[in-house]
């Protein structure tokens, strides 16, 4: 969800006043506390203090409906995985959000912080996080590094949509 569907990283940093960082975001660093320069506690305070609203209202990339029906087509039954954050909202705050963009019947999500529980032969999983990648294809899965400045994914959301349809035909 973060970083594939929405966008959880300029909130974020809009949230510890540096909305300008991210154009001159250090490749391939994935912790945000790192980028900003702040403790981890510091990090999740000031989100925390952003309430259930934060999670709830994070914006959607332009190219939601594009990679959801990629999704639908490759795997009707796809699932949205998402991990919840250390922030105490988080997960309430993800559930809102995925009813207000995939409509209240979809119920083909889960929030865990064990994606690769969920992994198997023919599964493929998007995400933004190298290390989660690694951690579904040990489990036999098939991951896709969704490109964002904080990994070393190369592409774009045409790159993204190409690779599932090439994975949907095998």
């Amino acid at each position: 969800m973060d970083g594939v569907l929405c966008d959880m990283v300029g909130p974020s940093l809009r949230v510890h006043a540096k909305p300008d960082l991210l154009a001159t975001w250090p490749k391939g660093t994935y912790d945000l506390e790192a980028a900003i320069g702040v403790s981890m506690d510091e990090f999740w305070a000031k989100i925390d203090a952003e309430g259930y609203a934060f999670w709830a209202n994070l914006p959607a990339y332009d190219w939601i409906g594009d990679l959801i029906s990629a999704a639908k087509r490759s795997a009707p039954e796809f699932m949205l995985l998402t991990k919840p954050s250390r922030s105490y909202f988080s997960s309430g705050g993800k559930h809102e959000w995925i009813t207000k963009w995939l409509g209240r019947n979809f119920r083909n999500y889960a929030i865990t912080p064990f994606k690769h529980h969920m992994a198997g032969p023919g599964r493929l999983l998007v995400d933004d996080s190298e290390k989660n990648i690694r951690e579904w294809e040990a489990a036999g899965g098939i991951g896709l590094v969704f490109p964002q400045p904080w990994n070393h994914a190369e592409g774009d959301i045409s790159t993204v949509l190409a690779e599932i349809s090439r994975l949907a035909s095998i």
